[in-house]
């Protein structure tokens, strides 16, 4: 069976998706790997630890624990979707979140984690979800908004835009980096070196990834301070303007920084450049798409605003082959969970009820 997601518009859409996603065989094949096979999965990954470079045994470690500290699972997947949806989550929770509070680029990578039969569940629904592949946008947008993210998305997903607009694929006023208040891990600094980068926090390599994608001077811009938040502004002969924002923390001490949900709702807010008729275009990577979407979409009526938004998975890869991010089982895997995650929110938003 393949299925595809639809771009979630309208509450009909909603209804669609969680059909889709709650019924597909493969996620009932893949909850009973890690039910009644969880020995199995264990087992495969305990044996696979032997073969990890000690910078990723630590993440695995952490994996292991939670697995062995699972706690059971009782009945199993229901048929009703919504009543699947609550199951899945909370089967999901210990085994499927291979970050466990860690940044995603800790996931070890060097090796497939999860046994062959799990891997080919977890890769083919990420297939025909369009998790694997760009999902590029056509047509006339208010603005397109670029998701930050680690450095390798605040390269790509700039490049993206860039192309598309040099395309003719698509047409906006503005694009918008929409960055968080976070330094650069370890392990991005010296990818960020490796690149020739030389920011350390997530604004400055988006800024940067602009500048290259866009192809101008860093001193094209003009730095200034709107609504208590750093801007950085810039406007390209063509007419567009490019800017760079910094969302808030998420709490007051700024020890919470900025998710992407409540990074895209601050800006809906306070901005000016969201108002009821706009229609955006954001960029993400195509992993993430479907709950970076579910966030815009619920962010922007949580801001009291009927604009519309596309979420495109159309990233270029300006990164060389050797630092190009592999993503494996695991990482499909942790992002179908996200996206599951994000379901209630959209429930919610379409007024399906979960009783």
């Amino acid at each position: 069976m393949t299925a595809t997601i639809p771009m979630v518009e309208t509450p009909d859409d909603a209804r669609d998706l969680l059909a889709v996603m709650t019924s597909d065989p493969r996620v009932r094949a893949l909850s009973e790997h890690f039910t009644t096979g969880f020995p199995s999965v264990l087992e495969h990954l305990q044996k696979v630890m032997a073969t990890l470079p000690p910078s990723e045994q630590a993440q695995a470690d952490v994996i292991q624990y939670q697995w062995l500290n699972a706690p059971e699972v009782l009945g199993r997947l229901p048929d009703a979707p919504v009543a699947a949806l609550a199951w899945l989550t909370s089967m999901a929770s210990p085994r499927w979140d291979l970050r466990a509070g860690a940044e995603r680029d800790a996931i070890p990578a060097s090796a497939e984690l999860l046994p062959a039969e799990v891997c080919d569940l977890v890769y083919g629904l990420a297939q025909d979800w369009g998790m694997r592949s760009p999902r590029p946008a056509v047509g006339d947008f208010s603005g397109i908004v670029v998701l930050g993210g680690l450095v390798r998305a605040n390269l790509n997903r700039p490049q993206a835009a860039a192309d598309a607009l040099a395309a003719g694929d698509v047409s906006a006023d503005y694009v918008v980096g929409l960055t968080g208040d976070r330094p650069l891990s370890d392990a991005e600094v010296d990818l960020a070196g490796q690149m020739g980068l030389q920011g350390r926090t997530e604004q400055d390599s988006m800024t940067e990834g602009f500048e290259r994608a866009f192809d101008f001077a860093p001193d094209s811009w003009i730095n200034g301070i709107e609504h208590g938040r750093p801007v950085r502004r810039c406007r390209l002969p063509s007419g567009t303007e490019l800017l760079i924002v910094l969302a808030p923390p998420r709490d007051e001490e700024g020890r919470k920084r900025a998710s992407t949900g409540s990074s895209f709702e601050w800006f809906a807010r306070t901005s000016g450049l969201v108002d009821e008729s706009s229609r955006l275009l954001v960029i993400t990577t195509p992993i993430y798409w479907i709950q970076n979407h579910i966030d815009v979409l619920t962010k922007l009526a949580g801001a009291g605003s009927a604009a519309r938004a596309v979420t495109a998975g159309g990233t270029a890869e300006v990164m060389p082959s050797n630092l190009v991010q592999p993503y494996r089982s695991q990482h499909y895997l942790q992002e179908i969970k996200s996206a599951f995650d994000a379901l209630p929110k959209l429930l919610a938003w379409a007024e399906i009820d979960e009783g």
